[in-house]
Parts: C-alpha cells; sequence; structure tokens
C-alpha cells in the first residue's frame, strides 16, 4: 500500500499551448517520482565484520541482514546481533552494525531469489510499471532509510531528513526550471 502526494501540471497532461483539456493525455515520461519505503520495507546491510561460531555463515561488510532468510535461519544469534539495536540508546550491537542500502535494489525485493523473492517483493511491481509507462530510470529515486530507528535518531546518526530535502529539492531543480508548466512529481510513501 502507498500513500502518493502528486503535483502535476498543464503541460504533463498535455493542456499547454492551445490543446483543449478533453484532447489532454498524460505524458508519463515527464513524471518523476521519489519512493520513501514503508515500515521494515528497505534491505539492511552488514557494516562490520562478525564471525558467527559453528555455522558456515559469517557476516561481511555489505552483507544483506535484513532480510537474509538463509542466514536468519543457519546463524539467528549472529543474525539478531546485526537488527537488533540497544533498546535505551537505539545504538548497534557492539559486535555487529548495520545500514540501509540504497537506490532502487534497497526496496524492489528484500530478499532476492527464486523462492524468496516474489514473497518478498515490495515495490518490484511498481518500478516495472514505470519501465513499462517509459519514465526514465533517473527519474526514480528511492531513499531508503533504517526502519529500526526513531525519526530524531534517523536525522542524528544518519542525517536523513537533511538528504531527503536534498533529494527533493535537486530532483525536482533537474526538471526544465525555466517553466513551471514542465514539472510533474510523485513522491510515494510505504506504508
Amino acid at each position: 500500500m502507498a500513500i502518493v502526494v502528486a503535483t502535476a501540471t498543464a503541460a504533463a497532461v498535455g493542456v499547454a499551448a492551445g490543446v483543449g483539456e478533453a484532447e489532454a493525455e498524460f505524458d508519463y515520461r515527464k513524471l518523476s517520482g521519489i519512493i520513501i519505503p514503508g515500515f521494515a520495507s528497505t534491505q539492511l546491510r552488514a557494516w562490520s565484520v562478525l564471525d558467527c561460531p559453528y555455522s558456515p555463515f559469517d557476516f561481511n561488510p555489505l552483507d544483506p541482514v535484513w532480510l537474509d532468510s538463509t542466514k536468519l535461519f543457519s546463524a539467528l544469534n549472529c543474525w539478531l546481533k546485526c537488527m537488533l539495536l540497544d533498546p535505551y540508546n537505539q545504538t548497534d550491537h557492539p559486535e555487529c552494525k548495520s545500514r540501509p542500502d540504497s537506490g532502487l535494489s534497497a526496496i524492489t525485493e528484500l530478499d532476492p531469489g527464486y523462492i524468496t523473492g516474489p514473497l518478498s517483493s515490495i515495490w518490484k511491481e511498481w518500478v516495472k510499471w514505470c519501465v513499462e509507462f517509459g519514465i526514465e530510470a533517473n527519474a526514480i529515486i528511492a531513499v531508503p532509510y533504517d526502519w529500526r530507528l526513531p525519526p530524531s535518531m534517523l536525522e542524528e546518526r544518519d542525517l536523513y531528513f537533511h538528504k531527503l530535502k536534498f533529494v527533493i529539492l535537486n530532483s525536482s531543480s533537474h526538471r526544465d526550471s525555466n517553466s513551471l508548466t514542465q514539472f510533474s512529481f510523485l513522491i510515494l510513501f510505504g506504508v
């Protein structure tokens, strides 16, 4: 489920320069989008080295943590060290640190694979829809975050809201800023 905030203008729907509203057709190619995933909808990756005794699976930097079903079931104690935050100050476990992945791949499937991929698909179908309608790859921006943190810690540790503001301002400025009639924009919030 997604909440959509959209602004579309006359040129985006073809109503500019003498084209009547009855003849207007939406031009999806002019659409930009920013996706802010919902709770537990971002892949988390290890950002430290954790040796897991009695298991063939260790955690190394950039290894998937959320959601890696193989490590979840075979190295549960290590997986919990990488997943859980301290309940009092929301800091990482001393032995393992996890951070959100970046880009569209961080939110399309949480656990890519033949069996687990379709079960953990989040935004994959929406991105596929965008491609089918001709929206350019650089016009869709994912802004994943560490969903384990409260908003105040997101800003304190990761500067998330500063980065989000920059992404919104930067993506809108890459459109034709000479004319407000050339701008269409979507912000999608996962729920």
